[in-house]
């Protein structure tokens, strides 16, 4: 069904960080890059506006998925 209405703001992020459908070690170093740098929605899982362990536990149980 169509979303109707006032605007409103849509984020999504993917622990697939660099894109190429599977969740490995390729993008754990993406994540560990972004991570100990400046904040970056794309790392933040949690979405609490702060890179922290929450993050790092919900971009681990992603390792190994894949995405369609």
């Amino acid at each position: 069904q169509a979303l109707n209405g006032v605007p409103f703001t849509l984020a999504f992020n993917s622990a697939d960080m660099n894109a190429d459908g599977t969740v490995n070690l390729s993008d754990v170093g993406d994540f560990a890059g972004i991570f100990y740098g400046s904040y970056d929605y794309s790392a933040d899982f949690f979405a609490d506006g702060a890179l922290n362990l929450a993050d790092v536990g919900r971009l681990a149980t992603g390792v190994g998925g894949s995405c369609p």
